[in-house]
């Protein structure tokens, strides 16, 4: 049919102008190039945030207690989506350990907790969220956990662990 004809002579085409824009006269920048220019970009702007103090990257060395409303109000929410299967809606503990009372299993203090969700407990059957959560995600999910501590839950699971005052 002349429409198939004709859509093989537009491909001739655009090959001729694509093989004369990017390798005979190179005026445009094969991907190789553009990737690295992009790289290039991207640790230019990381260096800029650095300079500023506005690059700080969370991890269980500097992790901080987050204590206002917003923070731990999107913690409540990760919680209730992704731990409450296995900690209960309010902490109380079902598969996995009560998080409101005093005794901790893996330890108790922010950068402890923040570091059993971001790794996980393989052995235990908690995944590792860090793939899933980013720093900040798991900063407040952390802050929302210490927030209900020393609540009381209706049928909260055994104490586990080790008391951490």
């Amino acid at each position: 049919p002349p429409w198939w004809l004709y859509s093989f002579y537009l491909t001739i085409f655009f090959a001729i102008i694509y093989m004369g824009h990017y390798h005979l006269f190179n005026t445009g920048d094969l991907m190789i190039a553009e990737y690295q220019n992009e790289l290039l970009e991207a640790k230019q702007n990381i260096e800029t945030k650095k300079a500023s103090g506005n690059l700080v990257i969370i991890d269980e060395t500097n992790v901080e207690l987050l204590t206002d409303a917003i923070s731990i109000e999107t913690g409540a929410k990760l919680y209730a989506s992704l731990c409450a299967a296995c900690h209960g809606s309010e902490g109380q503990g079902l598969v996995g350990p009560n998080l409101t009372d005093p005794y901790w299993v893996h330890g108790g203090e922010i950068k402890e907790i923040f570091r059993s969700i971001k790794y996980g407990i393989p052995e235990k059957g908690m995944i590792a969220w860090k793939s899933q959560l980013s720093p900040s995600q798991i900063q407040k999910v952390t802050s929302f956990i210490m927030s209900i501590q020393g609540s009381t839950p209706p049928n909260p699971k055994a104490p586990e662990g080790n008391l951490v005052e």
